[in-house]
């Protein structure tokens, strides 16, 4: 079965399955502006291309780089009260504003990970490890503060290149994000009412473990999977244990969720708490999950692989070690919409976080 919704974009004008970061910031603050590569490129009368499609040749790299400086000319940051930008796409021209450079993707870790695993070519690794990495700590200099999104990111940077930046770990509408009546849900997308229900949310790429949870779903009939991804399908599913989804809403995406009994995301590398794994969590889904972000290591530096209240974290990046945790995920009890609270991951909490660092 093959579900197409109405798509919602998101910051960087790609089709997603979670809510952007730029309508948090809106709830926090209905003055917020975002300003995306998309609109750097309405700007100037570009053409939209997708980004991942940018990422692989320098000369790409750099042109996106300069659309943004672009743009930051027109929209005259010196008279703006705050700039806020992605630490890799900004923050190439020092400021006289308070300036804030978020650290959303770890070039230190990731580029590791994809190129030990035959990922990532020569000259992909010098593209994310070297140019991607030095851009960003070149940005870091014009910044009066350096944002990351989990102690993890934190230690890496600290760690290799002395720099020293605030954890602020991401939230979730957790208002929004809460369990609708799972047979409800069920019966309304045909999904089977008496199997055990797995949901993920990703991408075709080895960055979110595609091939991973590939070997899940052909070696687990049992189960039903509903598979989430950004990039639109050229062909239906043909699996009668799968659901597929594409261009999804919030609105569909909560039912999705409140139709699943547990999440799976193999990623090679996060930043933080992936959105995905904290709206699955806010309705209250057990998560099967990679130690990587802020699922590495607890706020105390301590290793959180093995079983914790949210779910289960494999040691290993693969599939077997998605196994075992697939197994508890079925078999064991967790309470995460609890654990989302207990540990601020809610949006009061994050608005709270975030409020404290835009203001000191």
């Amino acid at each position: 079965m093959k579900i197409i919704a109405d798509y919602y974009k998101t910051s960087d004008n790609i089709l997603g399955g979670v809510q952007s970061k730029s309508s948090l910031f809106n709830l926090i603050d209905p003055e917020f502006k975002n300003v995306s590569y998309a609109d750097a490129c309405a700007a100037i009368s570009q053409p939209l291309v997708a980004f991942e499609q940018l990422r692989f040749r320098e000369w790409e790299a750099n042109w996106i780089i300069q659309r943004y400086v672009d743009l930051l000319e027109k929209c005259n940051p010196e008279d703006l009260d705050l700039v806020m930008y992605n630490s890799l796409c900004g923050g190439y021209m020092k400021h006289n504003t308070r300036t804030l450079s978020v650290v959303n993707d770890n070039y230190i870790e990731m580029p590791e990970r994809l190129y030990a695993g035959a990922y990532l070519d020569n000259m992909g690794f010098n593209m994310y490890r070297r140019m991607y990495l030095k851009l960003q700590l070149d940005s870091f200099k014009n910044a009066d503060l350096v944002v990351t999104e989990s102690v993890t990111d934190a230690g890496m940077y600290k760690d290799l290149y002395g720099v020293e930046s605030t954890v602020v770990e991401n939230g979730v509408d957790s208002g929004f994000w809460s369990p609708l009546d799972k047979v409800e849900c069920r019966k309304k997308y045909d999904i089977p009412l008496d199997k055990k229900v797995g949901i993920f949310v990703g991408a075709f790429t080895p960055i979110k473990g595609y091939h991973i949870m590939q070997n899940l779903v052909k070696a687990h009939k049992d189960v039903h999977w509903i598979l989430v991804f950004k990039h639109p399908l050229d062909q239906n599913i043909k699996s009668k244990n799968v659901t597929a989804a594409v261009n999804v809403n919030p609105e569909l995406m909560r039912e999705l969720y409140s139709a699943s009994d547990f999440f799976v995301l193999p990623s090679i590398w996060e930043s933080g708490h992936s959105i995905a794994t904290l709206e699955a969590m806010s309705c209250n889904l057990p998560l099967l999950v990679s130690n990587v972000g802020a699922y590495a290591k607890s706020r105390t530096g301590e290793s959180m692989v093995g079983h914790n209240d949210f779910g289960y974290v494999a040691g290993e990046w693969n599939t077997s070690s998605f196994e075992v945790g697939l197994d508890s995920v079925l078999t064991q009890d967790f309470k995460p919409r609890d654990y989302l609270f207990k540990r601020g991951l809610d949006f009061e909490s994050y608005k709270k976080r975030w409020v404290e660092v835009i203001k000191n």
